[in-house]
């Protein structure tokens, strides 16, 4: 539960889903370490999925551009 708050909180930041990843990746990293060393029994981290980041293309340079380029 606490961790869907503080996904829902990073969302309401208006933080980029690339970067809520990879917090949410090194969170799940803790949490598989934490797992290994007894610590913890189970993991919650296990079922937290943000959302999917968009697919950009990078932007090509037109004709004149690369004609002006040294």
């Amino acid at each position: 539960m606490i961790l869907r708050e503080w996904l829902a909180a990073l969302y309401r930041m208006k933080l980029e889903p690339v970067t809520i990843r990879r917090k949410l990746a090194a969170v799940r990293g803790l949490y598989r370490f934490l797992l290994r060393e007894g610590i913890v029994r189970s993991t919650s981290a296990a079922g937290a999925h943000p959302k999917a980041s968009p697919k950009s293309l990078p932007e090509v340079m037109t004709p004149a551009q690369v004609k002006h380029v040294d």
